[in-house]
C-alpha cells in the first residue's frame, strides 16, 4: 500500500522538477546580445579569458560563477589573476568568520552594491580559490593618471566634436546622392546606437554580397523576429510539466543530473532543450504538438552556429565595398565618408569606448591629419596607447603567476586573445551571462 504522504511527496518532486527545467531552459532572444564567437574544435586552453563588465552587479554574479564551474572544472582549485591589482590578495581573515551563511549573505549585499566584484565574491567564500592580481603597478598609475588628465578636458572636446559633425553633416547633405544619404544615414544609425546589428547588416546586403556568416545572422534575425515569444514560453512550461509527470523514479533521477550537468555547460541553451526533446521523444511524445518551441529550437541553433567575429569582419568589409560603389557617383563624397568614420573613432575615443580593433583604426587614421585640430586629443590617446602596453604587461604576469584564468575587462579582453592566440596559445573566452543591458560607466572606478 502506499502511503498518502509519499504520493505527496512524489507530486511535490515533480513539481519542483518541471520548475527547475523550466527555469533552466530559458527563452529569450539570441541576438540581443554579443554572441560568443563560434570556433572549431581546439586543444584544451591554455588560459581561461573571463570579460569583465565594470559596476553590472549581474554580470559580477555571472562571473563568480563561471569562476566556481571552472574551478569544479579544475579538480577544485582555481588560480585567478586578476585587473586591477598587484600579488596575492590574501582572504585568510575573512574566510576564517565561523558563519559561512553570514559571510556569503554579507559578501553578495556588497557585491549588489557594487563594493566589490565576482572574482573577490569568489575569494571571500570558497577556498578553492587562489587569486593574484596581475598589474604592473607603474603601468596602472600611469593609465589612471591618463583618465585622470584627459576628463577635464571631456566635455569641451565633445562639444567641439559635435560642432565639427555638424558641419560634415552639411557636407554630406550638399554633395551625397539621395542613394548614398539614406545608406549612410543608416551606417550611423548604428554607430550611434539607434538601430541594431540586424538593421545595419540588412542595409549592407541590399547593397553588397554578404558572406556566410553575415547571411547566417540575418536568417536568425528574422527568424527572432517572427518568434513568439510568450507562445514559445508557454509550449515550454506544458512539455515540461507532461514530461516531469511522466517520468519514473529512475528518470527522474537521469533528470536530475542533467540539470547538474546543464548548470556547468556553457555550450548554448540548444543543447539544454535537446534533453527535453530527447526524452520527450522517449516518452512518446510528439513535438509536432510544440511547433513554437521546435521553431524556436531551430532559431538557437542556428544563432549559436554564428562565427561573429566573421560577422564583424565581413560587415566591415561590405561597408566599405558599398560606399566605394555610391561614393563613385558622387565626387568628393569618399573624402567626406572618410572624415566622418574619422570622426566616429575620436567620438568613442571622447567617451572612453574605443575597441581594440578601434584603437588600431584610430592609429591607421593618423596620417589622414587630426581630426579636431583645435583640441588636445594627447591625454585620451595616452589613455588607450597605456591601456595596450598593459595587454602585454597583464600577458606576462599571467604567465609569472600560472594561473589558469584572468578576469579583464573587454579592452584587454580583447588585446589578450588577438596576442595569445597570434602566438599560438589556445585560449577559452568566456562572457557573463547578463539579461540587462543597464548603462554604467565602465570607467569610473578610475576616479576613485
Amino acid at each position: 500500500m502506499i502511503r498518502r504522504h509519499s504520493l505527496s511527496a512524489i507530486h511535490l518532486f515533480r513539481k519542483t522538477l518541471a520548475l527547475v527545467l523550466a527555469v533552466l531552459v530559458v527563452v529569450e532572444p539570441a541576438t540581443a546580445f554579443t554572441l560568443t564567437p563560434a570556433r572549431p574544435a581546439a586543444p584544451p586552453p591554455a588560459l581561461h579569458i573571463i570579460q569583465d563588465i565594470h559596476a553590472h552587479a549581474e554580470a559580477q554574479r555571472s562571473i563568480a560563477q563561471i569562476l566556481g564551474r571552472l574551478r569544479d572544472a579544475h579538480h577544485g582549485r582555481l588560480r585567478v589573476g586578476l585587473e586591477g591589482a598587484a600579488g596575492p590578495l590574501d582572504f585568510k581573515a575573512y574566510r576564517a568568520f565561523p558563519d559561512d551563511h553570514i559571510r556569503r549573505n554579507v559578501s553578495m549585499e556588497m557585491l549588489d552594491a557594487g563594493r566589490i566584484a565576482g572574482p573577490i565574491l569568489s575569494g571571500l567564500c570558497d577556498n578553492g580559490f587562489d587569486i593574484v592580481g596581475i598589474e604592473t603597478p607603474a603601468l596602472y598609475v600611469a593609465n589612471v593618471a591618463a583618465y585622470r588628465r584627459a576628463l577635464p578636458l571631456q566635455k569641451s572636446a565633445q562639444q567641439a566634436a559635435a560642432r565639427e559633425r555638424e558641419k560634415i553633416d552639411g557636407e554630406k547633405r550638399a554633395r551625397f546622392t539621395p542613394e548614398l544619404l539614406r545608406f549612410d544615414a543608416a551606417v550611423e544609425a548604428y554607430r550611434s546606437g539607434k538601430s541594431g546589428l540586424g538593421e545595419y547588416l540588412e542595409q549592407l546586403s541590399a547593397r553588397s554580397d554578404a558572406g556566410l556568416a553575415v547571411e547566417a545572422f540575418l536568417a536568425a534575425h528574422r527568424m527572432e523576429k517572427s518568434i513568439d515569444f510568450a507562445r514559445v514560453e508557454a509550449e515550454k512550461h506544458a512539455l515540461v510539466e507532461r514530461l516531469a509527470g511522466a517520468f519514473t523514479e529512475k528518470e527522474a533521477e537521469a533528470a536530475r543530473r542533467w540539470v547538474a550537468d546543464a548548470l556547468a555547460d556553457d555550450r548554448g541553451a540548444s543543447k539544454r532543450f535537446e534533453f527535453l526533446f530527447h526524452a520527450a521523444t522517449g516518452k512518446g511524445i510528439d513535438l509536432r504538438s510544440y511547433p513554437a518551441l521546435s521553431s524556436y529550437v531551430q532559431y538557437l541553433r542556428l544563432a549559436e552556429s554564428i562565427d561573429t567575429d566573421r560577422v564583424f569582419a565581413d560587415a566591415e568589409s561590405m561597408e566599405e565595398s558599398a560606399y566605394r560603389g555610391l561614393c563613385a557617383r558622387a565626387p568628393g563624397s569618399a573624402e567626406i565618408v572618410a572624415a566622418s568614420r574619422r570622426l566616429h573613432l575620436v567620438e568613442k575615443l571622447l567617451r572612453f569606448e574605443l575597441t581594440h580593433a578601434d584603437w588600431r583604426a584610430y592609429e591607421n587614421a593618423r596620417p589622414a591629419g587630426a581630426p579636431l585640430p583645435s583640441v588636445d586629443l594627447a591625454p585620451f590617446e595616452d589613455f588607450y596607447r597605456i591601456a595596450a602596453q598593459r595587454d602585454a604587461a597583464l600577458i606576462n604576469n599571467a604567465r609569472s603567476a600560472a594561473v589558469d584564468a584572468v578576469v579583464v575587462g573587454g579592452f584587454h579582453t580583447e588585446g589578450l586573445t588577438r596576442a595569445l592566440e597570434k602566438s599560438g596559445v589556445a585560449v577559452d573566452v568566456v562572457r557573463p551571462k547578463i539579461t540587462s543591458a543597464s548603462a554604467v560607466d565602465a570607467t569610473a572606478y578610475l576616479t576613485v
